[in-house]
């Protein structure tokens, strides 16, 4: 039903973008809470940078492509 065999081994191949992801996140949280003074965390500087890094590393096939350690199956398709 979802592409795959019970006793098929799962491979994860986009475990190096969902990393470098998470550090993208992490920078932008760090600048827009060292920006942030009374609000904490700036919401400008935060959405603003999600959006872009969102965009440049979840939308990118070239960058995916090339971080990926083999071809998606169907289900991960």
């Amino acid at each position: 039903m979802l592409g795959y065999e019970k006793n098929e081994k799962l491979e994860f191949n986009y475990k190096k973008s969902c990393g470098l992801w998470l550090i993208a996140v992490a920078v932008v949280i760090a600048v827009a809470t060292l920006i942030g003074g009374q609000q904490i965390i700036n919401m400008q500087v935060f959405t603003s940078g999600y959006i872009v890094f969102f965009f440049t590393i979840n939308m990118n096939k070239d960058l995916l492509k090339k971080l990926s350690t083999g071809p998606s199956t169907k289900f991960q398709k």
